[in-house]
């Protein structure tokens, strides 16, 4: 069963160069364009790690910590990215395990995207038998 991973951009080279570097991994990838339904997709529906574009919209920073409360994907690998430094360390304040700088560069996307597959192996490997 591949990994899953929501990507929450509008722009169309982060998309590109995200999914680039997660199908380059056999990971599974749900495309969100719209924060509302991002949001409400997160809510119910389990993915083993999400991506989000801080300069997407404001209110991306805070579905970080929500992500960190909520049962389906407490566990997720997160990843953000943003052009703005003070934007990724609110990331990392948010609990983001990873952030990348824009814009992207793909040899660091990929570097980034294998260090988050690892994990998300290590969590697949560790979670309880349903």
């Amino acid at each position: 069963m591949a990994a899953k991973c929501a990507l929450l951009s509008a722009d169309p080279t982060v998309m590109k160069i995200i999914q680039m570097a997660l199908l380059s991994l056999k990971m599974d990838v749900e495309v969100l364009k719209d924060f509302d339904a991002a949001a409400a997709r997160l809510a119910t529906s389990r993915f083993d790690a999400v991506v989000l574009d801080l300069d997407f919209d404001e209110q991306v920073s805070g579905l970080i910590a929500k992500l960190r409360t909520d049962e389906l994907n407490r566990t997720s690998i997160s990843i953000t990215l943003s052009a703005s430094r003070e934007a990724n360390l609110a990331g990392f304040k948010n609990g983001a395990n990873f952030v990348l700088d824009k814009p992207l560069k793909s040899e660091n996307v990929s570097r980034t995207m294998r260090a988050a597959y690892a994990l998300i192996q290590r969590n697949l490997n560790l979670a309880p038998l349903q």
